[in-house]
């Protein structure tokens, strides 16, 4: 008995041994990448570049998977003359392969690479007529302006389509391509939190708005200063897609649901304090300060106690200073 029980402890550690030995070490791959960008090497680096991604593929590190896609865009920057049509192309590939949650993190960074791309080639892009059949459906070069932003938005939606994954999912998983400041990322608990934010970002940081638009989308309503619950249960709809203050109004909307069913008051505030300031920032009120400060006031209020009240109180007193 003593010689089985011998004989398996032996095979167990073997395993682990063996497992060890065979997982692939990123830190030391990350240095061998890093040495190398920094002597000027980019197309060097990228053989070693797909090592990673392949081996994060094979391992499930999905943070390493995106840290290993971001690091291909810096190299094109240096070696593609297209470079980002080139990683648009390579994202869009890659992004019919891999699997979720990766997946939607890949739709979201080819959102943000259509948005690079418009965005430094704007002006030449509104010379552009829309496209009359499908022959060219696939040059991006052809894409009039509707065309091209409708794919931003929709890659920023797809990116969060596959919801209740993407809520079960915590950010944590994609810890080693995360950037900015740590201390703050317990308001993004979720893959879907952050996701969301993304999207909403990248309308609140760029115009994408065109000036022919036949029905603009306004905020006009007094709800939209409302608690996350009665703003929830808005009703908000418009015919035109493409505007971005419906698109930003829906995705708060969509966001704030989900946070009022999670025990997590910090990030439900966190969703309602850029709200407001969206909203006061774009809306079309007559007392729209005083709205604000409604608003404010309850939300510094209802989360006394609670670990983002002091950004709340602060944001509330910013505002108050500015206003004199």
């Amino acid at each position: 008995m003593k010689r089985i029980f011998f004989v398996v402890v032996l095979f167990m550690l073997s395993a682990i041994s063996l497992q060890a030995q065979s997982k692939f070490n990123y830190t030391a791959q990350w240095k061998t990448i890093d040495k190398m960008l920094s002597d000027g090497l980019p197309k060097s680096a990228l053989p070693e570049i797909e090592k990673v991604y392949q081996a994060a593929l094979k391992d499930k590190e999905y943070g390493q998977l995106t840290k290993a896609v971001k690091t291909r865009y810096q190299c094109f920057l240096q070696t593609e003359d297209e470079p980002q049509i080139s990683f648009i192309n390579y994202v869009k590939k890659e992004a019919t392969t891999v699997p979720y949650p990766a997946k939607s993190m890949m739709y979201s960074i080819l959102a943000e690479s259509y948005l690079n791309y418009y965005n430094a080639n704007r002006w030449y892009i509104y010379d552009r007529t829309a496209l009359a059949d499908e022959e060219n459906i696939d040059d991006i070069e052809t894409w009039d302006a509707t065309h091209l932003i409708s794919e931003i938005i929709h890659y920023y939606r797809l990116s969060l389509s596959r919801t209740e994954e993407l809520q079960d999912t915590p950010i944590s998983i994609f810890k080693d391509a995360l950037e900015g400041d740590a201390s703050v990322r317990y308001l993004r608990p979720t893959l879907y939190d952050f996701l969301a934010h993304r999207a909403i970002d990248a309308f609140l940081q760029n115009n994408l708005d065109l000036t022919d638009f036949a029905k603009p989308f306004p905020i006009d309503r007094i709800e939209y200063f409302g608690d996350a619950g009665n703003f929830a249960s808005l009703h908000i709809t418009h015919s035109d897609t493409l505007s971005t203050n419906y698109q930003v109004m829906k995705l708060f909307q969509e966001l704030t649901l989900f946070r009022l069913t999670q025990d997590n008051v910090d990030a439900l505030v966190d969703v309602n304090l850029k709200r407001f300031d969206y909203v006061k920032r774009n809306g079309i009120y007559a007392d729209s300060d005083a709205l604000y400060e409604e608003a404010m006031k309850y939300q510094v209020t209802s989360c006394e106690g609670e670990k983002i009240w002091g950004k709340a109180a602060y944001t509330l007193a910013h505002h108050y200073k500015i206003e004199g």
